[in-house]
């Protein structure tokens, strides 16, 4: 599994997106990618899993499936984001 977490870099939660990526990594070995609305990938990514609202976290299994997901400024907590990725 994989955590993506799709954000606007110069957006409002952009300091609080990048410092829950950041506790994330140090607590899961699992991979975590910021990725930028503004670039293509992201926006495609958007568009794949029906996002909305930003910023969004995607736990994706191997095979492209949505395991979990949240959206907008309302944060999961970090240990139930590595609870997911850890499955």
């Amino acid at each position: 599994m994989k955590l993506c977490i799709l954000y606007h870099p110069k957006g409002e939660y952009a300091t609080q997106t990048e410092q829950f990526a950041e506790e994330c990594k140090r607590i899961s070995s699992q991979p975590i990618e910021l990725i930028s609305l503004e670039t293509p990938s992201g926006a495609s990514l958007a568009s794949v899993y029906d996002v909305v609202d930003y910023p969004a976290m995607l736990v994706i299994r191997e095979d492209g499936q949505l395991n979990k997901g949240w959206q907008g400024g309302g944060f999961p907590s970090v240990e139930e984001v590595v609870g997911y990725l850890n499955n």
